[in-house]
């Protein structure tokens, strides 16, 4: 996606110097005042901008790529305010004391409900469905840090962002502890498109959801990690209240896996 970014700004850059020497050889002619190449230019930037109009979002993701792989990136803002050593703790322990719904009969028939169906096959109806704000892009909140990953954008709907950012609160909320109380959970995988799950599959059959992915509405994301300053066991009790209560709540669902908790969003 990106070398196909790369490679587009070829043709463009030299169509554009194709028009700038045309332009310096009419003006060196006397063919072309200086009114007529700034025409000429203008016509030029238009007839551009209609070409790749239909291509806009997908053109400002890979800008954002481009630009983001050339940046370096910040550790967690809680990383700069406190320098204590950071333990990572493995989601899977917890994930044994947590109750497992269904998958097949609730979380994908849940998440179909939630959203109207708003599957989301590949990137341009993921454009789309941002566009129009059924899906928004993830801001990082007190409670919960967002790992960048390789099949998955930090995208959800907005009532599943909500969901994120409160449990987050509530999370923070239940760490007592002194030494805990910036302590975080990470978020591993949260939106994927339909084409995104196929490269999954392929790559690690025994992991990948079969069938349609609750990825795939934008309502589900992974916890697979619990970094703490503190003690261990507190934050894990924390997070598996937090968990529970919005359960109960009638706000999520859970499916522990072998390497994170699975969470889908319900209304």
């Amino acid at each position: 996606m990106l070398e196909t970014f790369l490679i587009l700004q070829i043709p463009i850059l030299l169509s554009l110097i194709v028009v700038i020497l045309i332009i310096l050889k009419r003006k060196k002619n006397k063919k072309s005042s200086k009114r007529k190449a700034l025409l000429i230019l203008l016509f030029y930037f238009v007839l551009l901008a209609c070409i790749l109009y239909p291509y806009r979002f997908r053109l400002k993701r890979w800008i954002n790529e481009y630009f983001s792989s050339k940046v370096k990136i910040d550790p967690p803002k809680i990383e700069e305010i406190d320098y204590t050593p950071v333990s990572v703790y493995s989601i899977r322990e917890l994930g044994k004391k947590l109750p497992k719904d269904n998958y097949k009969e609730k979380h994908r028939p849940k998440a179909i409900a939630t959203t109207n169906n708003l599957f989301i096959s590949n990137q341009k109806v993921l454009d789309e469905k941002l566009k129009e704000r059924k899906l928004i892009s993830v801001e990082e909140k007190d409670g919960f840090y967002m790992k960048e990953a390789t099949y998955s954008s930090q995208i959800l709907t907005p009532l599943a962002a909500e969901r994120l950012w409160e449990l987050g609160e509530l999370f923070r909320s239940f760490l007592t502890i002194e030494a805990n109380k910036k302590d975080y959970f990470v978020i591993s995988s949260m939106t994927r498109t339909e084409e995104q799950q196929q490269k999954i599959r392929k790559r690690y059959p025994r992991q990948a959801t079969q069938g349609s992915s609750t990825h795939s509405f934008g309502v589900s994301f992974d916890i697979s990690e619990i970094h703490s300053r503190g003690d261990r066991l507190h934050s894990f009790e924390a997070l598996n209240r937090a968990l529970l209560q919005m359960r109960n709540e009638g706000k999520i669902l859970l499916c522990p896996e072998s390497t994170c908790i699975h969470i889908t969003v319900i209304k």
